[in-house]
């Protein structure tokens, strides 16, 4: 098993590799190499790990993503609901309050 201090890079023959592409194994040079998701790979791996990356989601997730839509409607349309049943609940009792404040005054 070669060393890392031995290598060379796979595309620049004059320079050292400071480190190996752990998904396809070869050596490469600083220049070749990117980070992605804390790893170092070389263009063609990072290139098919992008692609991988940037696959369309699965159905799962565009029902997961339809269901969440669904509940914070829901949810928005209960909280309007009960606003407007909490104002007209008070407009229907206010009369009531102020009558029996009124009346505490006068007695008072």
């Amino acid at each position: 098993m070669a060393t890392l201090a031995f290598e060379r890079c796979l595309n620049h023959e004059s320079r050292e590799a400071v480190c190996r592409c752990p998904s396809c194994g070869q050596f490469f040079c600083r220049e070749c190499v990117a980070p992605f998701e804390s790893r170092l790979l070389c263009a063609n791996c990072l290139a098919a790990a992008v692609t991988t990356e940037s696959q369309p989601a699965s159905a799962h997730f565009r029902v997961t993503g339809a269901v969440l839509i669904a509940a914070g409607v829901l949810t928005a349309w209960l909280l309007f609901y009960l606003a407007a049943w909490t104002i007209l609940q008070f407009r229907e009792h206010a009369p009531l309050a102020f009558l029996a404040a009124a009346a505490l005054r006068f007695a008072g």
